[in-house]
């Protein structure tokens, strides 16, 4: 096994004391939500791994994990809801937005600090 796989397994393992306490104070949905949303945060987090220096960049975590929060606790879902269904393109997006986020937060450092390397 390589040491990627074997990091992305490792990562899982924080997600399963979350959807055993989620699961635990409110329902089953929820907890799968929670862990799958956990672990979109390690992806993400991961594939940004550079920028852990700059305090923008663990703003923006904290900004998304608290709308996760919110979220999850405000959210009423149906009594028939199938979260492996619905929730895979939606996880998608998510990944996507805060992704894109990061991205476009760091393109605009760049181009301001060669803004100044040529000023």
């Amino acid at each position: 096994m390589d040491t990627q796989r074997k990091r992305d397994l490792i990562a899982c393992l924080p997600m399963i004391p979350a959807f055993v306490v989620v699961s635990y104070f409110s329902t089953f949905e929820k907890a799968f939500l929670a862990a799958l949303s956990g672990y979109l945060f390690y992806v993400v987090i991961s594939e940004k791994w550079a920028n852990r220096r700059h305090g923008w960049f663990w703003a923006v975590i904290l900004m998304f994990a608290v709308l996760h929060i919110v979220l999850l606790v405000v959210l009423k879902l149906p009594d028939r809801f199938k979260p492996a269904i619905a929730v895979f393109p939606l996880a998608i997006l998510d990944v996507g937005l805060m992704y894109s986020t990061i991205r476009v937060i760091e393109r605009r450092r760049i181009a301001r600090v060669s803004r100044r390397e040529i000023t």
